[in-house]
Parts: structure tokens; sequence; C-alpha cells
């Protein structure tokens, strides 16, 4: 390594000197006459001697620019490498693995609080209703309607919100339950439920082959046309579906279920027929009845008009039972369709609003 240039100073090299030498005769003289020899080193003629030296660039102006960076120890590198890159993603991977769980968790409990509040503010303005009314409300668009509450209540995380327990003479309160964050009595009811809907907006509800539905104080309401909707998934196999249904005018109403939701339907249907005077469940394919699997005739002096019932249908593999108001009319087996989605149907210039609809495994 050539070792003339160093960053103490310039060493005694031969070459350099005798090149200085014979350019500069008259320092040279001077330089002899006072006594310097090549024993004596640079940094002691510096000391003792009134005459510059040649400036230190001038003596590496011959040098290479690269060789020049060496030996001064600059870098024309820039930027940053791979290695330092990958520690800085390292780093940044390591932050974040630490910091999400707590963010969830903060999360969470947000939400809980959050639906907590909802919950408790459904219940009193539900236990205000009955002190003022004497019996339960119909539904939470009964409470926002008679203004107990104000807007209908919405778990943040996606729960379901239904009562736990039912209203009695001894006990008329009810409380209210959230599929996530709260349940009683752990209710299938309500730990398991597939959908829900007041029916006060139409989220999630298909309407079918050009039919026309809307929201009308607080129900599912379709045209003096009728037509269908469907809702849910196609995956669904056993499962419990409620729904609240007034026919005010018409022929009748049906609900369909294990239907695929196709625009012409295919499935079963449950039908409340007023001009035949029964109910029935059918059987459709391509939009078309098929055939009638079980019937039954309304009892004498059932309301058909202008009254409320509550239709629950129960699949459960093969078997299927049929209620209404709590009272089993129909249980048959079928294998027919195994799968399918939840649906409604009016026909002719029926009048009917429907309402409150849960599906639960």
């Amino acid at each position: 390594m050539d070792n003339r240039i160093t960053h103490s100073g310039i060493s005694p090299d031969l070459s350099l000197e005798s090149s200085w030498v014979s350019d500069h005769p008259s320092q040279t003289r001077s330089f002899r006459s006072s006594g310097f020899n090549r024993s004596r080193s640079a940094s002691e003629l510096l000391h003792t001697q009134k005459t510059k030296l040649p400036r230190l660039s001038t003596v590496c102006s011959g040098i290479p620019r690269h060789l020049h960076n060496d030996i001064f120890g600059i870098s024309s590198k820039k930027g940053f490498t791979a290695i330092e890159l990958l520690i800085v993603v390292a780093i940044i991977g390591i932050l974040a693995a630490l910091s999400v769980p707590r963010f969830l968790h903060v999360l969470r409990a947000r939400q809980t609080a959050d639906c907590t509040v909802n919950r408790v503010m459904t219940q009193n303005a539900e236990w205000q209703y009955v002190i003022d009314s004497g019996i339960p409300s119909q539904s939470i668009d009964e409470l926002i309607q008679k203004k107990y509450l104000q807007a209908y209540p919405r778990c943040p995380a996606g729960g379901v919100y239904m009562w736990i327990n039912e209203a009695s003479e001894g006990s008329p309160f009810r409380n209210l339950g959230c599929s996530q964050h709260y349940f009683q009595s752990s209710p299938s009811s309500v730990s398991n439920a597939l959908y829900s809907n007041e029916f006060n907006n139409m989220n999630g509800v298909t309407p079918l082959k050009g039919s026309k539905w809307s929201i009308q104080n607080g129900a599912l309401v379709p045209s003096d046309k009728g037509g269908s909707v469907a809702f849910g998934d196609k995956s669904w196999k056993d499962y419990t579906v409620k729904v609240n249904a007034t026919l005010t005018s018409g022929n009748g109403y049906g609900v369909y279920y294990r239907v695929d939701g196709n625009p012409n339907i295919t499935g079963y249907i449950f039908q409340y027929d007023e001009a035949k005077g029964r109910f029935e469940v059918n059987t459709w394919d391509n939009g078309k009845e098929v055939s009638t699997l079980k019937s039954i005739s309304m009892p004498a002096g059932f309301p058909i008009y202008n009254q409320s019932h509550e239709i629950t249908i129960t699949v459960q593999g093969d078997r299927q039972i049929i209620k209404i108001d709590n009272q089993t009319i129909l249980d048959f087996s079928d294998n027919t369709f195994s799968s399918g989605m939840v649906g409604l149907r009016s026909w002719g210039s029926s009048t009917v609003a429907f309402d409150n609809a849960t599906i639960t495994q």
C-alpha cells in the first residue's frame, strides 16, 4: 500500500523530495544550508522552517479520484442497503404485532359498552311503555312511533337484538338480549340467530320478478298487484322462521322456505289462503305451483282479517312443523328440498303487512 500520504502529514518519500528539489533549487539550497537531510521528519521541518511546503492539494492533484476517496475514507455510496431495509421492515412488523391485539381488545370493549347502552335504553323504553299501557309493545318500531325511543338500536358488532323472555301476568317486563354480547339464559333463538328484521328498512330483502315492495308504518308491504321477496342464504338447511302478518283484504299470503331465491322461485311455501278457507304447504318449481303436500281447514271463527298472526315454520331434516300463534297446525315429513332461503308472497289484490321476521338455527 502507498503510504506517502497519511492523515498526519507527508512522509519523507524520496521521489517526492527529488521532484520538489528540482522544481525549487533556491529553496533547496536554503534547506541544505540549515542542516536539512533525509533523516529529519517532515513534521520537524514544518516546525523549524519558515518556508512552506507545497499544499497537500497540489501533491494529491495527480492521484485518481477513486484512490483519493479510498485514502481519505470518503464513501461515494448513497441510499440504504437491502439488509438495512429488511431490518427496518422487521422492526415495523414487530411493533404492529404488538399493537394490533391491543387495538382489537379496545375496539371490542368499546363495542360491548355501546351495545349495553343500546339495550338498557331500549329496555327502559319498553318498561315505561308497559307502565303506561299495561301491556308489552308489539315491536321496537312501536316504541319509536309512540316516542318512547328515538331511533332503532344497532349493535356495533352486528349482533341481533331479541327479547330473551316473554311477558307474562307475573312478569310483564322483558329483557333485551344481543346475540353477540348478552343473552341471559343462552336460548338458541338468540345465540344462533341467522337473520332479523323488524322491517323498518329493506336491508337484505330482494324483490323477485319485478315486484314492488315498500316499508309502510314499520311493516313490509307489497304493491296492489302482489309479488314475492326473498332474503337469507341458499345454504341454510335446518332453521325456524317467525314472522308476523296482518291480512287486511284479499285472498291471502304465503311464506317461502328452503327456496333458491331465483325470480322463478323453487322450494316450499306455506300459504294462508282465505279463498280456499285453509292453510296449506305447497311445492313450487320454476315459479309454478307443483303440488300440495299438506293442508288443513281454517277453524271456525278464526280471525282472518285485521288481526296480526305469528307464523312459525320449523324445518329439521325431513320434518316440517307449522304453527300459527304458537299453535301447531301441520306436522309432517318431506325431503323434496333440503336447503334454501326464506321469502314472502302475496297475490291478486291482497293487502297484507309483514313485520318482525327472524330466522334462527
